[in-house]
């Protein structure tokens, strides 16, 4: 019933709308109020929110991994403290709904921007390279958002020296409990704090209705 008084109440196809609430606040994006209302409202994964709130605006570095429509690129490219953005991005039908929402937002040309389209994984290879191969500065706090739908923990295989900086802070979507103990192992050995984001109590009433039974984030951030 909710699904169809939304249908006749809402306008349809996806359009260029402006976020009204939370994280995303003020960001214009291409979305289709059909299956993306939630981003349009602020709820969708609202549990990360206070974790990037606290731990971006200390970085001067960010890297979006599995940028797909690019919101956190663009969360990322408003902070002023921000030096250097990489937008990793693999997946061809993602990368021109990245663009054209950069564009929307006029950053499609910002000078601390970088869009890589290869893949990350646990070594280079003609397709794929690693975040230990990605052009980062070497000195400067790191924010590091992986959502890559399953291959979060060769990403982070990838990123063996990277992560043994004293600056770098991460927040993980992880797809399956396996994985999110390989990565929450590997980071604790590394001297990482972790902190499991857990669903909000209230998603039984407004669930993300996601395609895989695990779906939860991984906060790491060095002790202070």
């Amino acid at each position: 019933m909710l699904s169809g008084l939304k249908s006749r109440l809402l306008p349809r196809g996806p359009a260029p709308r402006t976020i009204p609430f939370g994280l995303f606040r003020g960001l214009r994006l291409r979305l289709d109020f059909a299956s993306q209302l939630q981003i349009f409202l602020g709820l969708w994964e609202r549990e990360t929110y206070s974790f990037v709130r606290r731990w971006s605006p200390r970085c001067h570095t960010a890297i979006d991994v599995g940028a797909c429509r690019g919101e956190f690129t663009l969360l990322f490219l408003s902070q002023l403290q921000m030096r250097q953005v990489i937008a990793v991005e693999p997946w061809p039908p993602n990368l021109p709904l990245l663009r054209d929402n950069l564009l929307l937002n006029q950053k499609h040309s910002a000078p601390q921007l970088q869009i890589c389209t290869q893949k990350l994984g646990t070594k280079p290879s003609a397709d794929s390279t690693t975040l230990d191969h990605l052009d980062i500065p070497s000195t400067g706090p790191i924010f590091i958002k992986i959502d890559v739908d399953g291959a979060e923990g060769d990403v982070l295989i990838g990123g063996a020296q990277l992560l043994l900086r004293p600056d770098v802070t991460l927040l993980i979507e992880t797809h399956s409990l396996e994985l999110e103990t390989q990565c929450r192992t590997l980071l604790e050995s590394l001297g990482y704090q972790c902190q499991i984001i857990r669903n909000a109590w209230w998603r039984f009433l407004i669930p993300e209705n996601r395609p895989i039974g695990h779906n939860r984030w991984l906060g790491a951030s060095r002790p202070a």
